[in-house]
């Protein structure tokens, strides 16, 4: 297992790519970048006119690591990538850059390079190439809490595909028609209540990106529990309609919520992986290039949830406490009647 690297060590990444793999290699470069990592890439740093003989050697000099992407092209014998590869591999030292294979599309290596481990990042989702790629150049890492255990009810029998998701999420509008029993009603209360308390239920100007999905995520423990404690009474469908508070809960977790954690939770957590230690979270939050993207996305779940809150606050017959002004009403000074 090799040391884990890291932005903070500053490492120097040079980029081996065929010319057919351009798209690869900028792609590559800039997640890299993005990450806190010193790239060098001919397609960027070389000019019309420089010796791209001098110019590989010197790079390769220079860099701690040499990511090689392989394809069919990349081992073209009549390509400058066949001189990349192979002055690492001629007279190799510790003090030598360590090559990092990622193929982009389904390639055999020749054999002096077949015993080299690969990772692939073509097929699979951008989130998922995008983990594929930090995770290489970091290194392996031992896990920080004890694995699952893979006998009798592991993951390992083919998965179902969920339901079709509804065509829209519960709100105040879907339940119109509902009439709810007294214990959907206690019950409602209670949820609109966790509900409205959560960092989600105002807008995140300033706080961290992730305590807003911390506390989105808190909501299913919260919700969990409160179907368990009223029990199947929630899930009673009245008035020959199939709306339940059951149902609604479900449905706003699995749809609403569930959707937005899937995806930015490991988005945010590689990005966390990457903080220096001198750096606080909320510096480098601020520094992440698709900070801004999360924050828009948890503005529409936020949305989403008000909507939730007013069904929630019609069942209980109350006021929607989440719609109560932004800004707290300022207490009188004391000695004031």
């Amino acid at each position: 297992m090799r040391a884990a690297t890291g932005p903070s060590a500053r490492a120097q990444i040079f980029i081996s790519h065929a010319g057919c793999d351009r798209d690869w290699a900028e792609w590559v470069g800039w997640e890299l970048q993005n990450a806190g990592y010193r790239v060098e890439l001919g397609l960027w740093d070389w000019e019309v006119g420089e010796n791209i003989i001098v110019k590989i050697r010197d790079a390769l000099q220079r860099c701690d690591l040499m990511i090689a992407l392989f394809s069919e092209g990349y081992f073209d014998a009549e390509r400058h990538t066949t001189v990349e590869w192979s002055a690492l591999l001629h007279d190799r030292q510790a003090s030598q850059p360590l090559i990092l294979p990622l193929r982009v599309e389904m390639v055999t290596p020749p054999r002096i390079l077949a015993a080299l481990l690969c990772e692939d990042l073509f097929d699979v989702p951008e989130v998922e190439a995008r983990r594929r790629l930090l995770n290489v150049v970091r290194g392996k890492r031992r896990p920080n809490s004890r694995p699952q255990f893979p006998g009798s009810g592991g993951d390992c029998r083919v998965q179902q595909p969920q339901d079709k998701p509804p065509r829209s999420l519960p709100d105040a509008q879907h339940g119109a028609a509902w009439v709810p029993n007294d214990v959907e009603r206690a019950a409602a209360w209670e949820l609109h209540v966790e509900l409205i308390t959560r960092v989600t239920a105002v807008p995140l100007q300033h706080g961290l990106l992730r305590e807003a999905l911390s506390s989105m995520y808190s909501l299913f423990g919260s919700f969990r529990e409160i179907l368990r404690r009223y029990g199947p009474d929630l899930a009673a469908s009245t008035n020959d309609s199939d709306f339940n508070l059951g149902y609604s809960v479900v449905t706003m977790l699995n749809y609403g919520i569930r959707p937005v954690l899937s995806y930015w939770h490991p988005e945010l957590e590689a990005w966390e992986d990457l903080r220096s230690a001198g750096a606080s979270r909320l510096e480098h939050e601020r520094r992440w290039h698709r900070a801004d993207e999360l924050r828009a996305r948890l503005a529409l779940t936020r949305e989403q949830l008000s909507e939730y809150a007013s069904l929630l606050a019609n069942a209980t017959g109350t006021r929607d406490l989440y719609a109560a002004p932004a800004e707290p009403y300022l207490l009188p000074p004391t000695g004031l009647k």
